[in-house]
């Protein structure tokens, strides 16, 4: 499958013509990005359709710049999940600076990545198994699906559907966009969300690798392929 980029393909031509959008946005902060564009698309006389969860936290049901699908699911990425997950890892950033508190942070991420990875696959699942629905999105003749890169689960439904795949940010799930296309020796650039600046010690800079390789690790969807049986 081809993914897309808003910036150089030919697909974008579409927007200057009011075209038909299918998005599947994240949840929390990643809505907040979505919707500043979703509001831009909608000013420029683009039909959109976001695809939204019944436990949705910020994605309301009802807008002025978009129509809504809303799937049934019975675990999201909602303020009953994220809140006692932030309260853990606060507890441990506030203890000391010591190794056992940095391998704790790194289970519990761990853990709750796979977690929400998990939520994704039970999306994809509830979107791909609904026959109606997607009997539905086929004779909507969307020309593109607009998506988050962070979980996956909409880049199932975009294969499926046929339809060009546009990230909203420059960015990929498993590091910092740019370090796709730019020298980032891990010795001098820091991970996102590590702490490090560019002047490291030996320790940071272990600690930095070692900060790539968990994202690596938490990134991988294994969830799609091992426990789920897609059309």
């Amino acid at each position: 499958m081809r993914i897309y980029s808003p910036l150089t393909d030919p697909y974008v031509k579409i927007f200057c013509h009011g075209g038909k959008l299918l998005v599947f946005p994240g949840e929390g902060s990643h809505w907040l990005n979505m919707d500043i564009l979703i509001k831009a698309l909608h000013s420029q006389g683009h039909t959109i359709t976001v695809v939204r969860m019944t436990k949705s936290w910020y994605i309301k049901d009802e807008s002025p710049y978009y129509s809504s699908i809303t799937i049934p699911v019975t675990n999201a990425m909602d303020e009953e999940f994220v809140k006692p997950i932030i309260k853990k890892v606060i507890d441990i950033e506030r203890g000391t600076s010591s190794v056992l508190n940095f391998i704790h942070l790194q289970i519990e991420m761990f853990s709750s990545m796979s977690k929400v990875h998990k939520h994704a696959c039970d999306l994809a699942t509830a979107v791909l198994k609904d026959k109606d629905l997607m009997k539905t999105l086929k004779e909507n003749q969307y020309d593109l699906v607009l998506t988050d890169p962070a979980w996956g689960a909409d880049i199932l439904v975009a294969h499926y559907l046929q339809l060009p795949l546009v990230y909203n940010v420059r960015w990929v799930i498993s590091r910092e966009g740019h370090l796709t296309i730019a020298p980032s020796p891990m010795s001098y650039i820091p991970i996102t969300l590590s702490g490090l600046s560019d002047k490291m010690n030996f320790t940071e800079r272990v600690k930095n690798i070692y900060e790539l390789l968990d994202i690596r690790a938490t990134s991988t969807y294994q969830h799609y392929d091992q426990e789920y049986d897609f059309p």
